[in-house]
Order: structure tokens, then sequence, then C-alpha cells
């Protein structure tokens, strides 16, 4: 397909059925491109390579890095389906930690168990949730940003 288009050859239109799309042309010469469709054929030319078609039937699009919490306190895996970990190495008697729904409604409390504590994400709807982690004393040591899909 590279090679026809840059000889300036005939080509010759095929029908796909895709999600999304677009053509540019120009005098002489156009390309079109497509999403969602299944990968049919790779061409490799002198200076490029085309891959026709592919279909991601999914994706996870990271929105932000955040930076390590005090203490190097992290949560994992994060999207999550199941279940949640929460390592928090330098685990002090009496730190807790509550779940926030998107409302800002508080869907869980409890006792961190130790320096891993996991929690059953099953129960809870897909979508965006915040974890914090506190201290009574020492006030909140993180709040994380969960994700939970299903």
């Amino acid at each position: 397909m590279i090679m026809a288009l840059l000889s300036g050859g005939p080509l010759v239109a095929q029908q796909v059925v895709c999600a999304a799309g677009q053509e540019y042309t120009n005098t002489d010469r156009s390309i079109t491109f497509t999403l969602g469709e299944p990968v049919n054929t790779t061409v490799t030319g002198a200076s490029a390579t085309l891959t026709q078609g592919f279909n991601q039937p999914w994706v996870i699009i990271a929105t932000g890095v955040e930076e390590p919490a005090e203490d190097n306190i992290s949560v994992y895996p994060n999207p999550t389906r199941h279940e949640l970990y929460v390592n928090n190495p330098a685990h002090r008697e009496g730190d807790r930690f509550r779940l926030l729904n998107a409302a800002g409604v508080r869907v869980l409390d409890g006792n961190v168990t130790g320096r891993i504590t996991s929690l059953d994400m099953d129960r809870y709807a897909a979508g965006s949730y915040l974890l914090q982690l506190y201290n009574p004393d020492k006030g909140t040591l993180h709040t994380f940003k969960i994700s939970v899909t299903h």
C-alpha cells in the first residue's frame, strides 16, 4: 500500500466496518485509516512500515503519577477488580483507613492490620474511590485515588 501511494499507482477501495477513521487527500494521493477493525496486514517500505487496522477492546490510560507517600506507603494493584493491598512498611499501632466513593460518602472504615492489609473490593461498584490512610494522633498519612473495574 505504501509503495502504491509513493509510486502514484491506482488504488482499489475497500469497504470496512470500523469504530472510527479519517481520510486525507491531496492532488494526486490519499490515505485512509480506521480504528476498530481486526489486524489484517503489515506493509514495509524503504523508509516506513504500516500496519493496517487494529482492535483495542479496552485500554487503561494513566492520568497521573502518584508521588511516593510518606513512609513508603503504597497500594496495589490499581486499578483493581478484586483485592486491593495496602503496603504500610512503617505500620504504627492505631493506623486506620477509610474508603470514600466518588460522592464523598464513606463506604468502608477499618484498622490497618499490619504491614500488608487486604481490602475486598468485589462488593463495590466500578468507579473511582479515595482511600485515606490516617492515624488519629498524627492525622492523614496519605490519600490514594483508587479505580475499581469489573
